[in-house]
């Protein structure tokens, strides 16, 4: 249902809610892999879109330690590792006050690969 939507082209894949999350960030707040795949494939997603407490579905991917997401947002070149939220927290600074050791090493291998991901 969701891949048929998705073709309809006045649908607003950026839409936001009251809490200003998106459809991809309600994807990975529900660790649902799947839709974040397919949401991550459509033209024009934002994946850096921030919610009303400036959290992106990487911030929340990590602080919930979703290292399958983590990796699949990685991948998308636009992605950026080290955007701050509104308190100044970074998507490493989440999984390491959460204790994450899963996601806090994706996120250290990623900045082995030529990124340089701050806390």
């Amino acid at each position: 249902m969701a891949k048929l939507l998705l073709k309809i082209p006045s649908i607003e894949i950026n839409s936001k809610d009251p809490e200003q999350r998106t459809p991809l960030l309600w994807a990975v707040i529900r660790g649902n892999i799947s839709m974040v795949q397919l949401l991550l494939r459509t033209p024009g997603v934002k994946v850096n879109a921030r919610d009303n407490n400036g959290r992106t579905p990487l911030s929340w991917a990590a602080s919930l330690d979703l290292y399958h997401i983590v990796k699949e947002l990685l991948l998308i070149p636009h992605t950026d590792p080290n955007l701050e939220d509104y308190n100044a927290n970074t998507p490493l600074s989440w999984a390491l006050r959460t204790a994450r050791p899963k996601t806090i090493e994706v996120l250290r291998s990623h900045t082995r690969h030529g990124y340089d991901i701050d806390l």
